[in-house]
């Protein structure tokens, strides 16, 4: 039988598995600060553009949190393209996201997407295309994940 992980932030409560329909992902959910632990490959199926880039950078601070999978320390460092702070495993890949932190990288990478697109900014060629482009997909699919996750959270 496998151990029960502990939360992170929390180190108290036990994370809870909830399963993401039509996806091949078990997110695991803190009951009590809300937090978010992403085993190595599940932010990729939620957030494939994205996640393919996500690594331990060199500069990450040492976090007080250790991983609930290995139990490694985590690192600390800015979500890319964000000011939000988040914990990843150096050793297993896991990503730790505290509440409401899914929702402030959103924000910011739509914020950021925005002002690229801007007609101030690109001469309007970029808006006015009506083309798709990759930050585009990645805001959709942070809003989609928004909504998952709001519907996980809310049956804990």
């Amino acid at each position: 039988m496998a151990r029960a992980m502990r939360c992170p932030a929390c180190r108290t409560h036990s994370l809870v598995e909830r399963r993401v329909e039509n996806r091949n992902v078990a997110l695991d959910l803190c009951p009590d600060c809300k937090g978010i632990w992403f085993d190595a490959g599940e932010l990729a199926a939620l957030l494939p553009v994205a996640a393919r880039r996500l690594c331990v950078p060199r500069d990450a601070a040492p976090s007080d949190r250790a991983c609930p999978r290995c139990s490694s320390p985590l690192r600390a460092f800015h979500y890319p393209g964000t000011q939000v702070t988040v914990d990843l495993c150096g050793k297993c890949g896991g990503l730790w996201l505290d509440a409401g932190e899914a929702a402030a990288i959103r924000a910011a990478r739509q914020t950021r997407a925005q002002a690229r697109t801007s007609p101030r900014r690109s001469g309007g060629a970029a808006a006015s295309a009506g083309g798709v482009t990759t930050h585009d997909w990645v805001d959709v699919t942070l809003d989609v994940l928004g909504y998952v996750l709001e519907a996980l959270l809310s049956g804990l």
